[in-house]
């Protein structure tokens, strides 16, 4: 028992240090629910290993770009200049000895890191980019790593938009067509309605050479043969914009809503403190849930609560309507 006791204390002691050092260790002990393999082919140890640690592992470069942050320190000090706070001569000798400085050290930082991957999950890494007939995709609502076969993802895919109530198949791409046309109606609203203010036009207004939103899927782990949930992707969209400041507009109604709950752990505490009630609490699965939703009927409510907590919006509801479409 002495034995094992004294064994145990150096164990973790070792373990301790070699946490500080940054040192690769055996990852045997990672939960096996970070990482799910659904697919035909086998993981080594080293590929399990890479994939427990999660989406959010960060992985230590020590590879350093000399010339992006020269750049970067170069376009800092010019930043500082332009924006007059280099007139002293002595302060901006001070502070480009300071930047020469920073640039040295950094590079001397990143050349001593010690990775934080073993040799053998840098190689698997690579192994599993190439492998071109798997999918690495996320679990819904988790953290967690799926392994899928390519043909099975997309004949998923496939079956979520073969759904004609949610998708359409068109011919042509209407990303450029759908930003010169919501340009004009703001234009139209700001200059002739005058239903919108500058401010409220540049908020809304698209970048020009707005992206063509994508669509990707995660899977559904806890579910009977993993069905999968699309998320489309509408960052620097025509219209990604215009949705931010409707959804800012919206954002009061939520949280005055009775059914709301700001999140997991607030629903455990109403769950807790309402345990005794007599009773009976039901968790309702609904399969495609957003689509079966009604557009038009969310849309008359979503103006109806906008105008309820904002009376001072000068947009009517027609024009109101419009921007939702």
């Amino acid at each position: 028992k002495l034995i094992l006791k004294e064994k145990k204390i150096i164990s973790e002691r070792h373990n301790k240090k070699i946490l500080v050092l940054n040192i690769p260790v055996n990852q045997g002990e990672f939960n096996n629910k970070q990482g799910y393999n659904f697919s035909y082919l086998a993981l080594s140890p080293a590929e399990e290993s890479l994939l427990a640690k999660g989406w959010k592992y960060a992985i230590k470069h020590n590879k350093f770009n000399n010339l992006n942050v020269k750049a970067d320190i170069e376009y800092m000090y010019c930043c500082m200049d332009k924006n007059s706070l280099l007139k002293n001569k002595e302060n901006a000798n001070k502070v480009k000895i300071l930047l020469n400085e920073f640039g040295n050290k950094l590079k001397k930082k990143v050349d001593k890191e010690i990775p934080n991957l073993s040799s053998d999950e840098l190689n698997a890494m690579s192994t599993l980019l190439n492998e071109h007939s798997l999918v690495i995709a996320k679990v819904d609502m988790d953290n967690a790593i799926v392994v899928m076969n390519k043909s099975d993802y997309i004949i998923k895919a496939k079956e979520i938009f073969d759904d004609k109530r949610a998708f359409e198949n068109l011919n042509r791409n209407l990303t450029e067509e759908g930003e010169k046309e919501l340009i004009r109606f703001l234009v139209q609203l700001k200059i002739k309605n005058k239903m919108i203010s500058p401010q409220e036009y540049e908020l809304m207004r698209p970048d020009t050479g707005s992206r063509t939103p994508e669509a990707y899927f995660l899977i559904k782990v806890h579910k009977s043969g993993q069905p999968v949930r699309p998320i489309i992707s509408c960052y620097n969209s025509y219209n990604y914009y215009t949705a931010k400041y409707l959804a800012t507009l919206l954002k009061p109604a939520i949280s005055k809503c009775p059914s709301y709950v700001k999140d997991p752990f607030e629903f455990a505490k109403i769950i807790k403190e309402n345990k005794n009630l007599l009773g009976l609490m039901c968790s309702l699965d609904v399969s495609s849930l957003f689509t079966n939703v009604s557009l038009e009927k969310t849309i008359d409510i979503t103006i109806e609560k906008i105008k309820l907590f904002h009376p001072k919006l000068t947009i009517d509801d027609k024009n109101l309507r419009e921007l939702f479409y």
